[in-house]
């Protein structure tokens, strides 16, 4: 008899693939959007780890936290979506886990969900929860309604659950889990080690990938690909695991192989968390897929280590066919990357940004603003350089605090209201007013408002995201989107805009002091009014 398996991944973005959130504006006041809605290669892994490693037999059904194509988003369609597909499917297991922080909200809804249907229609079933938040937080969602929480690492500890449920074991030999006992506490087994040889891992299951549907909601469908894990850097904001570990560039090779010449991906995200760390490695992945003939497109907007690049690491990573990336920046302030353990080497990351933007690789840069002790000055020195950078995109974010980290424990140094938690604010990006900061919520909010808009009003960089358009329509579709966010595209600036796009030599100098101009101008009379 085989265990029935449905694996869920909470991922809700919304019909621009934004992340879901009550209001979106400082990423919808960019010319850009999210255009790939991600797969759940988490739950993808620990499915292939139990085929390859557990003793029970297994059928799966992978569910889309997602919404029909050409549908209005709607979290409450999602939920009932989910629902249905429990109830039709009718898992003996059911495997929840969550991309982000952001959004442990709604996976403790959708855990309610699942425990609801385990009480009602499988009592002898069993709701397993795992990621990032139910690592940190298992007593949370041991109390939203789920069995057994997987901490830290599913591939070993997954199917061992599985084959314990199966043979009616004793779950307290499982490591790295925990589980309400039958006195009604929580038992929580002894921290599962993490797995330091990734070959030995199985490649994701990636047949489980509806694949179609894919297809149906995106203009190109991307593969992520994690070619190691873990991060040595000390960032106190960041809640990673610090123990690096890497596949090796014939490893790399062999799963980007198989991705290619089995599935209908049309590129490759690299979701490492510092994929260039080793050079010497990276060197490897490239002469690999030379080898190979494996021509693919690359991106890799999770972000790379901006000051450990130089020309020749660039140049390689522009061979092995990077066409897009991310740099996360955080802040221009020497104090504040100290503060914050990051110790970036600004001047060389701003000169390597400028290198990769010459290759024609877009760049991402990632800042954020409203650090413990930030000053103003600080603040407006980082978004400074978010606008001056030879970036594609300069993603400005308020900083966002995650429970368990140093961050977090040096903001309730600095006034922090120790009842915060992460639900305060479903995306990041967008918080509460945490009191900790000497420049007012509405005083940073409009900082960083003004930013974004000096970002993407700039000649020069107008120049640059033109060069990576297909064609001129694009542009101008992109243009008209921002300026609409910022509330200046009237029927007179069309015009302006129109006539100065169809130039033969665009003028982006008059284009931008006119949009300047324009803006100022309804400031005055909102003002007024």
């Amino acid at each position: 008899m085989k265990h029935k398996i449905l694996l869920g991944g909470i991922n809700l973005l919304d019909e621009f693939g934004q992340y879901s959130s009550s209001d979106n504006s400082p990423f919808a006041k960019t010319p850009f959007s999210i255009v790939w809605r991600p797969v759940p290669i988490g739950l993808l892994y620990i499915a292939a780890a139990q085929r390859e490693f557990g003793q029970t037999k297994c059928e799966y059904h992978l569910f889309d936290f997602d919404v029909p194509t050409g549908e209005v988003f709607s979290i409450e369609r999602v939920y009932s979506d989910f629902e249905k597909r429990l109830n039709d499917f009718q898992p003996d297991i059911v495997a929840l886990g969550c991309l982000t922080f952001q959004q442990s909200q709604y996976l403790e809804k959708a855990v309610d969900i699942a425990g609801q249907y385990i009480k009602d229609s499988k009592p002898e079933g069993c709701l397993i929860v795992g990621g990032r938040p139910a690592s940190a937080s298992p007593e949370q969602f041991l109390k939203a309604g789920a069995n057994i929480i997987c901490i830290g690492e599913g591939e070993i500890t997954f199917p061992e659950i599985v084959d314990c449920l199966s043979s009616g074991g004793d779950l307290a030999k499982v490591q790295g889990i925990m589980f309400t006992g039958s006195d009604g506490n929580s038992i929580r087994t002894p921290e599962r080690p993490l797995v330091n040889d990734l070959d030995t891992l199985p490649m994701p299951a990636w047949d489980l990938i509806d694949m179609e549907s894919l297809k149906r909601k995106n203009k190109r469908i991307f593969s992520p690909l994690a070619t190691s894990r873990g991060c040595p850097y000390t960032c106190i904001y960041c809640d990673h695991v610090r123990q690096y570990r890497a596949h090796s560039p014939k490893r790399v090779a062999d799963e980007v192989e198989h991705i290619i010449k089995n599935y209908g991906f049309s590129g490759i995200d690299i979701i490492d968390e510092v994929f260039n760390l080793q050079k010497k490695r990276l060197f490897g992945i490239r002469d690999e897929l030379k080898a190979r003939d494996l021509k693919v497109d690359f991106f890799d907007y999770v972000g790379l280590r901006g000051d450990i690049m130089d020309e020749e690491s660039i140049d390689a990573l522009h061979d092995m066919g990077l066409k897009g990336m991310s740099i996360a920046i955080e802040t221009a302030s020497p104090r504040v990357q100290e503060l914050i353990g990051k110790r970036l080497n600004i001047e060389r990351t701003e000169k390597n940004i400028s290198l990769l933007a010459e290759r024609n690789i877009f760049m991402n840069a990632f800042f954020m603003a409203g650090f413990p002790t930030e000053t103003r000055d600080e603040m407006e020195t980082t978004l400074a350089m978010a606008r001056n950078c030879d970036s594609h995109q300069s993603l400005i974010s308020k900083v966002h605090i995650i429970p368990g980290t140093a961050l977090y424990d040096l903001a309730i140094q600095h006034g922090l209201d120790p009842s915060y938690s992460i639900n305060d604010s479903d995306r990041y990006g967008i918080r509460k007013d945490y009191g900790i900061l000497n420049v007012s919520e509405a005083d940073l909010d409009q900082m960083v408002d003004d930013s974004l808009f000096d970002v993407y009003n700039n000649a020069p960089r107008m120049k640059r995201i033109l060069r990576q358009m297909a064609a001129p329509i694009f542009f101008h579709q992109m243009y008209k989107k921002f300026y609409g966010e910022h509330k200046i595209w009237t029927e007179s600036f069309a015009k302006i805009f129109n006539n100065i796009m169809s130039e033969k030599n665009i003028d982006f100098d008059r284009l931008v002091q006119q949009a300047k101009e324009t803006r100022n101008s309804l400031k005055q009379q909102n003002a007024t009014t």
